[in-house]
């Protein structure tokens, strides 16, 4: 009877342990889960940020339209004096639907090519773009495929440059892993000669796309300028919207490359601008190298002529840069933009013809898309300012248009509060903007 009494009694005391135990979290951190009317008063907070974002304008637009244009600094430092989300325990994070990233993390594999000739290979088609009243800018890195999941990748780039290690190789022995980070939600481009493109399992099941005879030479245009519920429209849409980023040099000059070699010399200008700052900009529109009376200052928003093959294309000034170090120039519709042709052979897509972004006028394919394992998009390689804007729109596609503006850990339940803003200064952005909020703990 003693023995089982004692047993007793130690019990309750192991019983009183674990009862003051537990009670030390309830003592100290005296917060509870949110009950349905802590969820409430979230969902309130998220709607009052909403609701006085809408109201504060700049530049004619509300701070959740303007969104797009600020760093996460900036988007902070307006929420904090928005909402006071700091003193009442509430963290949040920035998701946009349906619009392309202002950042793109663009990744290449050079296991033992040349390092830093594939990354100036690569950054001189990359090169900033201003679109939509925002930067777009391409963050350049090298990855392992060996470690891949490592990385935070929007676009792969594979090349043929001849600097040593053949990335497309490298593609080709590592096939199921790229079909596997494309299937979660990544892209890739290739920008490969059409002559080296082989019948092989790279070409067949992630570019959908084999080669092929016939067709021939002639200027390229885009395959579907007009229908937007085509695969093939998007790309082209958007390089109507890239346009040119020309840096203007110390010597206050700057090129524009057009039609594979052809040179234009622009130069700033700030005669009648305010102050130092710039505000023109001088563009030699026949390439003979003097500044005529009708090249001279080109204002924000003005547009100009320049011929080729007896066609006037037509090109806007988009943006100045007031310090001088930059002009951003737009291609214009009023005449479908050509190509000069920098195709040799002929590819095709294993899918429908819809899939050509663009082809010579005699029927050779410069650019494909394939969607079937995700965003793929081989192009033909080519050189020029022109061409530039064209891989620029194609990795800007194969990023995806679901992106973080503030990228935080969720802890614990969340609500989400939404904003529809539908706007565009070169093209036509229609897109969501998802607050997340949730209590800290």
């Amino acid at each position: 009877m003693f023995v089982k009494k004692g047993f007793i009694h130690m019990i309750e005391i192991v019983l009183v342990s674990l009862i003051v135990i537990m009670s030390i979290p309830v003592i100290l951190y005296p917060f509870s889960r949110p009950s349905d009317w802590d969820k409430v008063l979230l969902s309130a907070h998220g709607k009052d940020f909403i609701s006085a974002a809408d109201m504060i304008n700049e530049n004619g637009e509300s701070f959740v339209q303007n969104i797009m244009e600020k760093n996460k600094t900036e988007i902070s430092n307006e929420l904090w004096k928005i909402m006071g989300i700091e003193s009442r325990k509430i963290n949040y994070g920035i998701y946009t639907k349906n619009s392309i990233k202002n950042r793109v993390r663009v990744a290449f594999n050079c296991t033992s090519c040349d390092v830093t000739s594939e990354k100036i290979y690569i950054r001189n088609m990359l090169s900033p773009t201003y679109v939509n009243g925002r930067f777009i800018n391409f963050d350049l890195f090298t990855f392992s495929y060996d470690e891949m999941e490592k990385y935070d990748i929007d676009v792969i780039v594979l090349t043929k440059t001849g600097s040593g290690d053949d990335t497309i190789d490298q593609a080709e022995l590592h096939i199921d892993k790229i079909k596997n980070y494309l299937k979660n939600g990544g892209g890739i481009i290739e920008i490969v000669n059409s002559s080296s493109i082989g019948n092989t399992n790279l070409q067949r099941e992630v570019f959908g796309i084999f080669p092929s005879t016939g067709g021939s030479t002639g200027n390229i245009t885009f395959k579907n300028p007009d229908n937007p519920k085509k695969p093939n429209y998007e790309i082209q849409k958007y390089f109507y919207g890239v346009g040119i980023y020309t840096p203007i040099a110390s010597d206050e000059k700057g090129n524009l490359t057009l039609w594979i070699n052809r040179k234009y010399e622009i130069r700033r200008n700030n005669t009648g601008c305010i102050g130092s700052a710039y505000c023109k900009v001088d563009v030699d529109r026949n390439g003979n190298g003097v500044f005529e009376s009708d090249e001279l200052g080109f204002e924000k928003g003005d547009t100009f002529t320049i011929e080729h093959n007896s066609k006037n294309f037509y090109f806007s000034v988009d943006k100045i840069d007031e310090n001088g170090k930059y002009v951003n120039f737009n291609f214009l519709r009023e005449e479908p933009y050509e190509f000069e042709d920098f195709t040799e052979d002929k590819i095709e897509p294993l899918d429908s013809s819809n899939n050509i972004i663009l082809e010579t006028s005699g029927g050779r394919p410069a650019g494909i898309i394939n969607q079937t394992t995700g965003r793929a998009i081989w192009i033909d390689e080519g050189r020029g300012d022109d061409f530039n804007a064209l891989v620029k729109s194609a990795v800007m596609w194969a990023a995806g248009k679901d992106w973080w503006n503030v990228l935080k850990t969720i802890s614990g339940e969340y609500e989400k509060v939404s904003y529809f803003v539908s706007q565009g200064e070169d093209f036509h952005e229609p897109y969501w903007v998802e607050l997340n909020i949730w209590y800290i703990y």
